[in-house]
């Protein structure tokens, strides 16, 4: 089947008069036929909107129109909240790795931005609150970064390591014996076989063969001798 073209988003910063929008949806048609791209125009988003603003990267200018880029922390945790739905989700690998690589490319485009300093897991947690992104999608990036560019630090300071989990010690079992007196028996973490009776009371069928041998030996000769 044939990939689906790039979608391309387009926010206003300032609601377009109706001629102006029907010249621009005419305008994205057009282009959308010569070239292999899809354009959109999502409700209003102000926050997104806002932040975009402020970081003023412009892309296109002519007379009437601005393109800026949207909020990088946005571009970059909605790749990161992709990559992570899709590791949760059993999702193709062909799909996981295009996913991770567009994370990739968000993450060192933010980390050129700010001139190399890495940014906050609690920031990018915080922005945009309604993007999830798990803690092992984030250790993941983080290694494929540091991975793919030798020398970097780590891009996303803060993230929590996995911590091992160790299985809990077996707490020793005590039964009693027909003599009254108690055994403790411990089998830590491999499993031993039944303790050998001590009297007749702690016969079970799994000991009666090895009971039956001590007191009958092997074809009537015994392996011990009984007074």
């Amino acid at each position: 089947s044939t990939a689906p073209h790039p979608l391309i988003n387009l926010l206003h910063a300032i609601p377009p008069t109706p001629k102006a929008a029907a010249t621009l949806t005419k305008i994205l048609h057009k282009a959308s036929l010569r070239f292999p791209l899809r354009f959109a125009t999502p409700a209003a988003q102000p926050t997104l909107t806002h932040r975009s603003l402020q970081q003023n990267t412009i892309l296109f200018s002519s007379e009437g129109l601005t393109v800026l880029t949207l909020d990088r922390i946005y571009t970059l945790k909605h790749a990161l909240a992709t990559y992570s739905r899709l590791l949760s989700t059993g999702a193709p690998a062909p799909a996981i790795a295009v996913a991770l690589a567009r994370a990739l490319s968000e993450l060192r485009a933010l980390i050129f931005a700010q001139s190399g300093r890495p940014v906050a897991n609690s920031y990018l947690q915080r922005a945009y609150d309604h993007l999830c992104v798990s803690p092992y999608a984030l250790r993941s990036v983080n290694a494929a970064f540091v991975s793919l560019y030798s020398g970097a630090h780590v891009p996303i300071s803060g993230v929590k390591e996995e911590v091992p989990r160790l299985a809990a010690p077996t707490a020793p079992r005590e039964r009693e014996r027909g003599s009254g007196a108690t055994v403790r028996s411990f089998k830590g973490p491999y499993c031993r076989g039944p303790v050998t009776p001590g009297g007749w009371g702690d016969i079970t069928p799994v000991t009666r063969g090895e009971w039956g041998f001590v007191v009958g030996g092997w074809k009537g000769r015994g392996a011990v001798e009984t007074c």
